[in-house]
C-alpha cells in the first residue's frame, strides 16, 4: 500500500485556493459551456448530429 503525505505538496501549491480539488466543470476552465450548450440544442431540435457534425458546428462556432 503507498501513503502519500500531502503535507509534501503544500509548498508546490502556495497560493492556490484549492488544495484538494474537486472535478472541474464543463467551461471552469475555457468559458466554452455556451458552445456545449448551443450543440446539444441544435443536436436536440434537429435530430442526432454525428460527431463529425457536432464537431464541425462547433468548430464553425469558435471560428465566427
Amino acid at each position: 500500500m503507498i501513503i502519500i503525505n500531502l503535507a509534501y505538496f503544500k509548498p508546490l501549491l502556495r497560493g492556490y485556493e484549492r488544495i484538494m480539488p474537486g472535478p472541474y466543470r464543463q467551461g471552469e476552465l475555457d468559458g466554452l459551456c455556451g458552445i456545449y450548450a448551443l450543440v446539444n440544442a441544435v443536436d436536440y431540435l434537429c435530430g442526432p448530429l454525428s460527431k463529425r457534425k457536432a464537431r464541425k458546428l462547433f468548430e464553425q462556432v469558435l471560428t465566427h
